[in-house]
């Protein structure tokens, strides 16, 4: 085997490795993450809403909720548990799920949570004039994305992402982190939330590693040689 040939395979595996390792799920910062205690265990929920809780799928949920909209039922994305929340936008009644997280200076984190609605009502609108779930860190709202429209449905896989982003400061060690969620009309309706994240983004792990292939490459050739 040539020295090319063994200096390209070695190459080949250091960077298959670093793809790897970028390409690994982030965990998630927060305690309680999707619910699994089957309670609110690490989180604290405020605002002027009827009903919110945690329930397993399918449980019911239409006692708050507009009868146009019944019957309504717990969704669970994944595990056991997810949370709920009767909401409307006019006049406001919005849930907001709080946690303090322990976060690194001058890093940037992914956050979000999924959503749902089983009920008999075909879709809901969000991100529109009638009122916007929103995140925010420390009191400030960062943007958050998601489906302006999505269909009400009994899976995991009706449940839509909503998600932003935070870079936190040189200074910042620790972040108060709000998900708050919103319906879309005057109605009263039950949403189901899971799996909530802030995690950090990984695009620099595969960058870091670049330096160290291209050190690894030098030494091996020097070796090879």
């Amino acid at each position: 085997m040539n020295v090319f040939l063994k200096v390209s395979i070695v190459v080949s595996v250091l960077v298959s490795s670093a793809a790897s390792a970028s390409s690994a799920r982030a965990v998630s910062l927060l305690t309680n993450s999707g619910f699994e205690t089957g309670d609110l265990t690490g989180w604290t929920v405020a605002g002027n809403i009827v009903d919110f809780g945690v329930n397993r799928d399918g449980a019911d949920l239409s006692a708050n909720t507009f009868d146009s909209f019944n019957p309504s039922f717990q969704n669970v994305r994944s595990g056991n548990f997810a949370a709920y929340a009767v909401v409307r936008t006019n006049p406001a009644e919005r849930a907001i799920f709080s946690q303090a997280v322990t976060v690194q200076p001058d890093t940037t984190y992914s956050l979000g949570y999924w959503l749902s609605a089983d009920s008999r009502t075909g879709a809901y609108g969000l991100f529109n004039n009638f009122g916007n779930p929103t995140i925010s860190v420390n009191g400030s709202d960062i943007e958050a994305t998601g489906p302006s429209q999505f269909d009400t449905g009994a899976s995991p896989s009706d449940f839509i992402f909503v998600s932003g982003e935070y870079t936190t400061s040189q200074e910042e060690t620790s972040v108060l982190v709000d998900y708050s969620i919103i319906g879309s009309g005057t109605a009263r309706a039950a949403f189901s939330v899971d799996d909530f994240t802030f995690e950090a983004v990984p695009e620099s792990s595969f960058m870091m590693t670049i330096p160290f292939v291209f050190g690894m490459v030098l030494i091996l050739r020097r070796k090879l040689n």
